[in-house]
C-alpha cells in the first residue's frame, strides 16, 4: 500500500521593506515503520510512501527563489530463495538537495531570495525466505536544505528578502525554513533547520547580508528533508 508524502511548503516573499517568514516545518506521517513490521505483515499488508519534496524559497527583490529538492522514492523487493546484498551504496530511496537561488543579475543591487527545502527519504522494504549476507549499503538520507541568496548593496528602496522553503516529510517531520530579513540592514538570513530521524538533511546557510551604505539582507536557507527508512527481513 503506498501513501502520500507531506511536501514542503514554500518560503515566504518579501512585502516591500518586509521579509519573508521562512516555512514552517512539514508533518511526519502517523504511521511508523519499521515499529509496527510485525502487525502490518501479519495483517498481509506491506506500507510503503516516497519522501515529500521541498518547499521553493522566498522571493527577494530579483532573482527567484531556490526549487525544493525531489522526495526519494518508494521500493518492494520479494526474495523466495537465499537473499545476497553485498553492494556498497547498492540502493538508494534518498532525497535530494535543495536549489540555492540563481543570480541572474549580476552586480545588481538585490536582497537575497531564500533557498529551496531538501527533499525527504523514501521507505525501502525487502523480505527474503533465507540470508546468505546482508552487508551492502541502503541509503535513506534527506537532502540538504539550499542556501539562501547573498545580497548586493541594495538601491536605496530597503526591500526585505525571502525566507526559506521547509524540508519534505515522510516518517519524520522535515525542517523548517529560515526567515528572511527586514529591509533597511545589511544582515544575514536565518539558517534553515535539520530534517528530523537519522539522517535528516542539515538546513542551508542563510544567504550573508550586504551592510555598505545601502544595506540589503541575504535571504533565508532552505530546511532539510527528513530521513526516510528501511526494513529487510
Amino acid at each position: 500500500v503506498a501513501d502520500h508524502p507531506q511536501k514542503g511548503a514554500n518560503g515566504g516573499d518579501r512585502s516591500g521593506t518586509t521579509g519573508g517568514t521562512g516555512a514552517s516545518a512539514s508533518t511526519a506521517k502517523k504511521y511508523t515503520f519499521p515499529g509496527d513490521e510485525l502487525t502490518v505483515f501479519a495483517g498481509k499488508t506491506v506500507m510503503l510512501s516516497t519522501g515529500g519534496g521541498g518547499g521553493t524559497g522566498g522571493l527577494g527583490s530579483q532573482n527567484p527563489g531556490g526549487v525544493g529538492g525531489r522526495g526519494g522514492g518508494a521500493a518492494y523487493i520479494e526474495c523466495a530463495g537465499a537473499f545476497n546484498f553485498t553492494t556498497a551504496s547498492g540502493i538508494s530511496v534518498a532525497g535530494a538537495v535543495g536549489v540555492t537561488p540563481v543570480n541572474n543579475v549580476g552586480a545588481a543591487a538585490r536582497s537575497g531570495s531564500g533557498g529551496g527545502g531538501g527533499g525527504a527519504g523514501g521507505t525501502l522494504t525487502i523480505l527474503y525466505n533465507t540470508l546468505t549476507a546482508n552487508t551492502g549499503t541502503i541509503t535513506v538520507s534527506g537532502g540538504n536544505g539550499g542556501a539562501g541568496e547573498a545580497a548586493n548593496n541594495g538601491d536605496g528602496t530597503n526591500p526585505g528578502s525571502g525566507g526559506g522553503g521547509a524540508g519534505g516529510a515522510n516518517r519524520y517531520a522535515g525542517g523548517a525554513g529560515g526567515n528572511g530579513k527586514n529591509g533597511g540592514a545589511g544582515t544575514a538570513g536565518d539558517n534553515g533547520s535539520a530534517g528530523s530521524g537519522t539522517g535528516g538533511g542539515t538546513g542551508g546557510t542563510g544567504g550573508a547580508g550586504d551592510p555598505d551604505a545601502s544595506p540589503a539582507p541575504g535571504g533565508g536557507g532552505g530546511g532539510g528533508g527528513s530521513a526516510g527508512n528501511s526494513y529487510v527481513g
